[in-house]
Formats: C-alpha cells, sequence, structure tokens
C-alpha cells in the first residue's frame, strides 16, 4: 500500500461518489460558492493524527472528513426529505462502493451519524436550505520515514532569550530554511509569508506562522529536567470556492510534515556530536538541548470570517536540560 495523504484520500473520495452519484449540481472540495446549485455536497477535511506504532516501523493514521450535504426547496418537510434521501444513498456508497474502490489506499472507514439544520435561504424567506454533515472517519497504513535523530543545543542561537522563545526561534530557522529549498518533497518556496506569534492583516497568502510554545517540567533524568514543550505551525490559504487553494493548503502542510518526520530536532546538521562543556559551564548557562519532537495532531478549519483555510500543526518537542541542585548549606 503506498503512502497517501490528506489530498490523495480528499480527491479519491470525490472522484468515486461524484462518478456514482447522480443528480448532484454542484460538487465541490472545500467551501461552496455564494450562490450553489442545489443540491450541493462539499468535502472538507477536519483533523488528523496516528492512532498506532508498530515496532517494524509502520503506523495507522486516522482522517476525519466532513461531507456537507445541501438541499434546497419551498417547505421544510421537501427539503428535509430530498436532503435524507440523499444522505442515505452516500451512506450506502460509503460503506459498498467507496471501500472497496479505495482498497489499496484505507485499511477502513466509519460513519458517523449525520446532523441536520434547516433554515430559510438568505435571498427567498419562502424557501428553506438543509445541510447536513457527514463524518467519515479513514484509517490508513504507512511506513515512519528515516528520522535523523540527535541533540540540538538551543542556548547555541540566543542564550539571553527564555527556553520557550529559543525554542520558537528554532522552528522558525527551521521553517524559513525550508524556504530557500525548491518546492520538492520538503521545499517550501512557494510560501509568500513566515512569521512569529502573529501575521500581518496585509501578508500576502500562502503563509506559514509558528506559535509561541508552553511547556512544563515533566520528570528528571539522572540530574536533568525533562521538559514537553507544545509548539504550533499555522499554515494559511485564501478561503475561496476554488479547489486549488485547499488543495494547495494540503500540500504544504504535507511537506511540513515531511520534514517534521525525518528531522525530529528541527535542525538540518548532526549536533549530536558538540563539544561536551564543563559541569561549571552547565550550571552557569542552563544548556537546553531537543532530543525529540512529534506531531501530535492536525487539525484543519476555516476562519470565522471565512477569509482562510487554516491548518495547525500541533507539535510536542521534548527538551533536556541539566537540573541545579542547591548545596546542603544553601538551603
Amino acid at each position: 500500500m503506498s503512502e497517501q495523504f490528506t489530498a490523495d484520500i480528499l480527491q479519491k473520495i470525490k472522484l468515486y461518489l461524484q462518478s456514482d452519484l447522480t443528480g448532484i449540481n454542484t460538487w465541490k472540495l472545500g467551501i461552496l460558492p455564494p450562490v450553489p446549485v442545489f443540491p450541493a455536497i462539499a468535502i472538507l477535511p477536519t483533523s488528523e493524527n496516528t492512532v498506532k506504532y508498530l515496532s517494524s516501523g509502520q503506523r495507522t493514521t486516522r482522517r476525519v472528513y466532513d461531507l456537507e450535504i445541501h438541499t434546497k426547496g419551498l417547505s421544510v418537510e421537501a427539503v428535509e426529505k430530498k436532503n435524507y434521501e440523499l444522505v442515505n444513498k452516500l451512506e450506502e456508497l460509503l460503506r459498498t462502493n467507496l471501500n472497496y474502490n479505495l482498497r489499496d489506499t484505507i485499511l477502513d472507514l466509519v460513519i458517523g451519524s449525520p446532523v441536520s439544520q434547516v433554515q430559510p435561504t438568505s435571498i427567498d424567506s419562502s424557501q428553506f436550505i438543509c445541510t447536513s454533515i457527514l463524518k467519515v472517519e479513514t484509517f490508513s497504513k504507512n511506513y515512519i520515514a528515516n528520522r535523523l535523530v540527535g541533540k540540538t543545543d538551543l542556548n547555541s542561537d540566543t542564550t539571553n532569550e527564555s527556553a520557550s522563545y529559543t525554542l520558537l526561534l528554532k522552528l522558525f530557522n527551521f521553517l524559513k530554511v525550508l524556504r530557500t529549498v525548491p518546492v520538492t518533497t520538503y521545499g517550501l518556496a512557494d510560501v509568500v509569508v513566515l512569521e512569529k506569534n502573529e501575521i500581518p492583516a496585509t501578508a500576502k497568502l500562502p503563509a506559514v506562522l509558528v506559535i509561541q510554545p508552553d511547556y512544563d517540567v515533566n520528570r528528571k533524568w539522572a540530574g536533568m529536567d525533562s521538559q514537553n514543550k507544545r509548539l504550533e505551525i499555522k499554515v494559511l490559504t485564501r478561503a475561496v470556492p476554488q479547489e486549488a487553494q485547499l488543495l494547495q493548503n494540503l500540500d504544504i502542510t504535507k511537506r511540513i510534515l515531511q520534514a517534521l518526520e525525518v528531522y525530529t530536532y528541527l535542525s538540518f546538521t548532526d549536533d549530536s556530536r558538540i563539544q561536551m562543556h564543563t559541569i561549571a559551564d552547565y550550571l552557569e548557562n542552563q544548556r537546553e538541548r531537543i532530543v525529540n519532537s512529534t506531531v501530535v495532531d492536525v487539525q484543519y478549519d476555516i476562519s470565522p470570517d471565512y477569509f482562510y483555510y487554516i491548518t495547525t500543526i500541533s507539535l510536542l518537542v521534548e527538551t533536556r536540560k541539566e537540573a541545579i541542585f542547591n548545596h546542603p548549606s544553601e538551603r
């Protein structure tokens, strides 16, 4: 089974449903146009995360999609009936044909219960629109890329900054290097803006935003504090009823995820052989190093004003820092 990403599965779901389900006038990956031709179906990703790791290096990834079914009619009863019929047809196709046609892509497919809502149209209050959302979960297997592991010294960049901000800079600089690479496996040369913490209102898109992390001290390793710090990487593209904008967002997200999987300590050089410092130097400078990073989950969303597609990558970074122990005479 070849590795499939969110955009790959999303497009295949649309392709197979579109070929088997008749009577739908508008199909869209992403948001619908302001005045679609009904009935209309929109398919959007909502989240993904890894649910199982195997010792062989194989993992199972769970992805969740929303299938929005929109119908319009002159009465509540008529519009609900039409919507109910389409939802039933969709469920049947998902459980039979789609599961069969995607057997080379996914292992399993789970369908949730539809949630429906009816409201008058904004143009003509005598007509009604019924919207049902059908949640679909897919499970697929792939192998983890060969990781470059080591230890990256956080204090080598800015010794005067806080640990959290130093880690933010480390991730920012990591993505900054990727922007100089052509759009290949990891390259982000098509990202126009890269910012920390907030993005200018007039920024051009696509843009990537790195959010300040918070952290807790988890445990001690033989005189070292082990800290898990959470960072967020946000990918923003314009939310317009053009599938290319959503697919561009998913493609940039895919490349960032691939880079994070390979360069788990957020560096393109092997820092694991950094020259050892004396104990006094460690105690004075409180040296801190990244020892691992893991993507916790990915959330796909649309901004409240429907201006941006926003993908949020949650990254958990494990760092270790020499703990200071007070001498008994100082207590």
